[in-house]
């Protein structure tokens, strides 16, 4: 964090990483950046837990690739509570679709994300805008 230039608007992806981390994990790193980087916009994607669940199981793809295991999960509609307990300073959660969904049954993703009671166990991209000041503002 010491290298990255700040006199500018930083943003930080972390999509494709905080599932293979335990969860202290997610949050002492979560924390570090909106706490270093005020205004930071930060995006990751988060799986559900019963996605985390198979992946602990043994999920294959293939018969010759076996899916990591994926030990961080929270559902859709933990995300923003969970974040905001982590840190004050954390100013929005927004969730982004995913663009392309490639096979079924992850074509499906998109409608099922539009049910209400459904929605939490779809994968989320994570959009969190910090506080740009120590007062939240």
């Amino acid at each position: 964090m010491d290298e990255v230039e700040t006199s500018e608007a930083v943003f930080v992806t972390a999509q494709g990483l905080f599932m293979y981390f335990e969860e202290s994990e997610v949050r002492q790193l979560l924390t570090a950046i909106v706490e270093r980087f005020p205004g930071v916009e930060l995006m990751f994607d988060a799986i559900p837990r019963w996605f985390s669940r198979k992946t602990m199981q043994g999920l294959w793809k293939t018969k010759h690739y076996r899916v990591p295991d994926m030990t961080w999960s929270v559902n859709r509609d933990e995300i923003e509570p969970l974040l905001r307990g982590w840190s004050p300073r954390i100013a929005s959660v927004r969730w982004q679709p995913y663009r392309r969904f490639r096979g079924f049954p992850w074509a499906l993703f998109p409608l099922i994300a539009k049910v209400p009671e459904l929605r939490k166990g779809v994968p989320s991209i994570v959009q969190v805008v910090s506080a740009r000041s120590e007062t939240g503002a």
